[in-house]
């Protein structure tokens, strides 16, 4: 099935776009450690130039895959969802561009940021049900796992405003809800190539 195959592509690039985006994170924290005991050229050039090129490019790259993944099978129930996945995607990179050009609001900011809980959430979503349809039950278990973890870790910094301590747990429960979404996108990957 050439859509599957499709499908199977932009899973990938997702998995390689956040693998970017991750290694963006490691690039500048390194960057800002060694800007901090000397502010070379290199330094700021990682940071100004790398860092920024890094993360656009792993965004994009997610975005292309889950564009890719619209390419599912006539008879897959779920086309709804991976194309609200993609409208959210597509509005917050919109937004973003704006934000470059104008001065946006900050309920606007508060709405991109919504718009990609939105989009993930909902790419999970398909993620079960390309899962399901493939009879691959060990990812559809992982994306439900990966869902649960992703909505109490939304939950745990919502309370953590008001109990700061719930923030720590929030973000080794954002760590091990990425190591365990990694691992997803790894197994349906296997389970898309072979179907």
């Amino acid at each position: 099935m050439s859509e599957l195959a499709n499908v199977h592509k932009g899973v990938s690039c997702v998995y390689y776009g956040w693998f970017l985006i991750v290694g963006t994170i490691l690039v500048a924290f390194v960057g800002g450690g060694v800007l901090m005991v000397s502010p070379a050229v290199g330094a700021v050039l990682v940071l100004r130039v790398v860092v920024p090129i890094m993360f656009i490019a792993g965004t994009i790259l997610c975005l292309v895959g889950r564009i890719m993944c619209l390419s599912v099978p006539d008879d897959f129930s779920a086309v709804g969802v991976i194309y609200a996945a993609v409208i959210c995607d597509v509005t917050v990179v919109l937004i973003s561009a704006a934000g470059w050009i104008v001065d946006l609001p900050e309920l606007v900011s508060s709405l991109s940021s919504l718009l990609v809980l939105a989009s993930t959430i909902l790419f999970l979503v398909f993620l079960m049900k390309i899962s399901a349809y493939i009879d691959d039950n060990a990812s559809l278990q992982r994306a439900g796992n990966v869902l649960l973890l992703l909505i109490a870790t939304f939950v745990a910094v919502i309370v953590g405003v008001f109990l700061p301590p719930l923030l720590i747990v929030a973000l080794l429960m954002a760590i091990v809800g990425f190591i365990m979404y990694v691992l997803l996108l790894m197994g349906l990957m296997k389970s898309l190539k072979a179907a």
